[in-house]
């Protein structure tokens, strides 16, 4: 290719890509918003409200299992341990938990943030 002839055609469809190019990276900087990450420590014992962006979560403790209510069906919950949801209310095993604490974490991709909880059993 370096030793062909550049025709008015190829620099056009150099200058086109060019451009495009910019534009694409310009548009992606100022329009990037960074993900919004956000660690909550909560204690069981009590009933524990959490207010995050658009949401507010409700922490319980029921016999063996700790009940988040209130959370958005767009919210994907992941822990270590054994999740039940069930439409807006999710429950987690915590009879056979070893530690003290266990972390929960909350992604809503829709509004690229997560909530990280850290909850006290103890």
């Amino acid at each position: 290719m370096a030793a062909e002839k550049l025709t008015k055609g190829r620099i056009a469809q150099i200058l086109i890509m060019m451009a495009l190019l910019v534009t694409a990276f310009w548009w992606r900087t100022f329009e990037y918003t960074a993900p919004r990450h956000t660690t909550v420590s909560c204690n069981i014992d009590s009933l524990c409200d959490i207010h995050e962006s658009l949401t507010n979560v409700q922490l319980s403790k029921d016999n063996t299992q700790l009940v988040m209510q209130d959370i958005p069906i767009e919210w994907i919950v992941s822990s270590s341990l054994i999740v039940e949801r069930k439409d807006e209310r999710i429950a987690i095993n915590v009879d056979k938990v070893g530690n003290s604490s266990i972390s929960i974490i909350l992604k809503n991709r829709e509004l690229a943030q997560d909530i990280q909880l850290t909850i006290d059993l103890n």
